[in-house]
């Protein structure tokens, strides 16, 4: 690739990377022992983006504490790491960058608190990582549909003292909003799926292609 390739900007749909330099994940250890994001963690990716980095892509970050593939390791296992993943996204936007957050999602996990920092979502089920990076730099156009419905969080999974859950049809994604009460439910009618920033309801069958 020349130089002036690499150095041009490239736009995904509705992101734009200033050029088409990618910091990849990597382990670096410096999250807090609790999977907070630490002040050294901010200030390494800060610094490769003052440096020219056009997209930043953080390490392995665990949805679930069990699930952690190392120790410490980054963690979105609930709002209270929000403040912390909002300040690093924002260290990196204040020197240009961008983050794209590439979510592996062999089950229907709770994608808020990682929509809310992240320029673009790229989600795949045990996907190559060849293949994920194939897609974010627009050498494949994604075809892909989800196979299950994204929840919107804990209240649309919410079990009573009787066991009976709020959502009560239990195939996963299937007629949800049949079942979800009215009180619950949006403008449009919808209760269970998650509806990110743009109003894309991350339902069964919804993809995006560029």
């Amino acid at each position: 690739m020349s130089s002036s390739v690499l150095l041009s900007p490239l736009t995904i749909r509705k992101t734009t990377l200033r050029n088409r330099i990618m910091l990849p994940s990597m382990v670096t250890h410096y999250c807090a022992v609790n999977g907070e994001v630490s002040e050294r963690l901010i200030a390494y990716h800060a610094e490769r983006a003052y440096g020219g980095v056009g997209l930043n892509v953080l390490e392995s970050t665990s949805v679930d504490d069990t699930g952690k593939s190392y120790w410490p390791g980054v963690s979105i296992a609930s709002d209270h790491f929000i403040k912390g993943l909002r300040r690093l996204t924002d260290a990196i936007h204040a020197h240009g960058g961008k983050v794209v957050s590439n979510i592996n999602c062999p089950l229907a996990w709770e994608v808020g608190n990682v929509e809310k920092v992240s320029d673009a979502l790229t989600v795949g089920f045990d996907t190559y990582p060849s293949a994920t990076l194939d897609v974010m730099f627009g050498r494949f156009a994604p075809v892909g549909k989800l196979p299950l419905t994204l929840p919107k969080g804990d209240e649309v999974l919410a079990v009573n003292a009787d066991g009976v859950c709020i959502s009560p049809n239990d195939v996963p994604g299937f007629a949800k909003d049949a079942y979800m009460p009215d009180s619950m439910k949006d403008e449009n009618g919808k209760a269970y799926a998650y509806r990110d920033a743009a109003g894309n309801y991350y339902e069964m069958n919804f993809g995006l292609t560029f």
